[in-house]
C-alpha cells in the first residue's frame, strides 16, 4: 500500500480541518463515516452513492471486521486468484470508488451492545452468531481485507458495565494493542500508516488518563475514543473527552465513534476530533425522518438577518421532521425547499409519508439519500467555518437555535 499521511490545513482553537491523504485519495476532515453492512451502504445501491452522492471531499466506508469473519476463506481465494490491486477487497466489496478509504472498526455503529470478553479474546456478533476472535486472529483478518485504516481490537467497556469488566479493560486493550502491532509489523505491514489504537476506560476519568497516556506512546496511525454514549453522564463524557484530547498527540487522526447529534458533533470538534460516524443520518432513516435544519452559514447569516428585523431576535430551527405524521399526508413540498439532493428535486413529503407509513423499501432509499446528502452539505458547511475563523460563531448559533 502506499503510504498514508495525515496535516492540519486550518484551525480555530482545537477545531481543526485536516487532509488524509493516500496515493490519488485525499479525505478532507473533519468528516462522517459513511455506515455499511458487510460493505454496502444500509439502503443504497452502487449505482445510486456514485451517482448521488458527492465524492469531491472524499468518502470513507465504515466497515465492521465481524461482518467478514466467517468469508476469510472466500476473500483469501479471491485476493489469490485476483492479485492485482484493481480487484482487491475494496473491489470485492464495490467500496473501490475514486476518492474513498475504508476503515475497519470492530463494533456496529447503529446496535453497539457489550460483549462478553476474556484476557485472550473478544467477542463479536457475525452473520452467523457470535464469534470469538483473538487479537492475532483480528489481525490477521485485516492482513486479508487490507482495509486502508482500521482499529485494533479492544475490550470496548461502557457506563453501565460491572464494576469488575471496567478494572480489566485497560490493561486488556493496551496488552491486545501491544500484541496487534508486534503481529501487523511481523507481516510486514506497518501499524503507524494504517492502525487506530483505542482509548478505553469506560466512565472512570483515571483510567481514561491511564489509557490515553500509555496509547500515545505507540506508534499507530490514529486514535479512537470508544466505549462512550453507554450509559454515562453528559458531564462525564465532557470532562473525558476534553482531557483525553489534551493527551494525544496533536499531529495524529482522532476518530470519535458513537451516536451523536449535530450539537454533540460541534462540541468534539470543538475539542479537537477529526472522524465522527455517520450513524446519525442512518438513525434519521431507520426512524422515518428526515434533516431540516440550516446546512450553511450563508443561510443561517441571512435567517438571523430576516428574523431580527421581523420579531428582534432568532428563531428556533427543527433539526428534523417525521414523515410518519399524518400532517406530510398531504404536503406537497420536498422534504426541505432549496435542497438539491435527488429525493428533493424529484418527491413530495406526501409521497415519502405514503412510502413510510407503508414501509416500502423505496422510502428508505429516498430518506438515506437526503440525510446522507444533507449531513455532507452541513459538514462541509462546519469546515468551512473553521477555514474562515467562524468556528466559533457557527457552533454557537448552531447550539442556541436549532432544537
Amino acid at each position: 500500500d502506499q503510504m498514508l499521511s495525515f496535516r492540519v490545513t486550518a484551525q480555530q482553537a482545537k477545531a481543526r480541518c485536516g487532509v488524509i491523504s493516500q496515493t490519488n485519495t485525499a479525505i478532507v476532515t473533519p468528516c462522517l463515516t459513511d455506515i455499511t453492512s458487510c460493505g454496502s451502504f444500509l439502503h443504497l445501491t452502487e449505482d445510486i452513492v456514485a451517482k448521488d452522492l458527492s465524492h469531491e471531499n472524499g468518502r470513507i466506508a465504515q466497515l465492521n471486521a465481524f461482518d467478514f469473519l466467517d468469508i476469510l476463506d472466500v476473500l483469501g481465494n479471491h485476493n489469490k486468484a485476483n492479485p492485482s490491486a484493481a480487484m482487491s477487497f475494496s473491489k470485492y466489496t464495490n467500496n473501490n470508488r475514486q476518492n474513498q478509504l475504508l476503515f475497519c472498526t470492530t463494533r456496529h455503529p447503529l446496535y453497539s451492545t457489550s460483549l462478553p470478553c476474556t484476557n485472550e479474546e473478544a467477542t463479536g456478533l457475525t452473520s452467523a452468531g457470535h464469534r470469538k476472535i483473538t487479537p492475532e486472529q483480528h489481525i490477521s483478518a485485516m492482513a486479508v481485507m487490507s482495509p486502508h485504516l482500521f482499529v485494533s481490537l479492544s475490550d470496548e467497556a461502557g457506563a453501565s458495565d460491572g464494576s469488575n469488566r471496567k478494572k480489566k479493560c485497560v490493561e486488556r486493550s493496551l496488552n491486545w494493542l501491544d500484541r496487534s502491532i508486534n503481529t501487523y509489523n511481523g507481516i510486514g505491514a506497518t501499524a503507524a500508516q494504517t492502525m487506530f489504537a483505542p482509548v478505553q476506560g469506560a466512565d472512570i476519568l483515571r483510567d481514561r488518563v491511564k489509557s490515553a497516556t500509555e496509547v500515545s506512546k505507540r506508534d499507530v496511525a490514529g486514535f479512537v475514543v470508544g466505549g462512550l454514549w453507554r450509559g454515562e453522564s453528559p458531564d462525564v463524557r465532557e470532562a473525558i473527552l476534553t482531557r483525553v484530547l489534551d493527551i494525544l498527540p496533536q499531529q495524529k487522526i482522532r476518530f470519535l465513534p458513537g451516536a451523536m447529534t449535530p450539537v454533540e458533533i460541534l462540541d468534539a470538534i470543538a475539542k479537537g476530533f477529526d472522524i465522527f460516524e455517520g450513524s446519525y443520518s442512518a438513525h434519521l432513516t431507520e426512524n422515518g425522518c428526515a434533516a431540516v435544519f440550516p446546512t450553511s452559514s450563508g443561510n443561517i447569516s441571512k435567517r438571523i438577518k430576516v428574523n431580527e428585523e421581523t420579531s428582534g431576535k432568532p428563531k428556533t430551527f427543527q433539526s428534523k421532521i417525521h414523515l410518519r405524521d399524518t400532517a406530510y399526508a398531504l404536503d406537497e413540498q420536498p422534504i426541505l425547499v432549496g435542497c438539491t439532493c435527488y429525493t428533493c428535486k424529484n418527491h413530495t413529503r406526501a409521497y415519502l409519508h405514503h412510502l413510510v407509513i407503508c414501509k416500502e423499501m423505496t422510502g428508505d432509499i429516498l430518506l438515506d439519500l437526503h440525510n446522507i446528502h444533507h449531513m455532507d452539505q452541513w459538514i462541509d458547511s462546519v469546515r468551512a467555518s473553521i477555514r474562515e475563523d467562524k468556528f466559533d460563531e457557527f457552533a454557537t448559533w448552531f447550539r442556541d437555535n436549532v432544537v
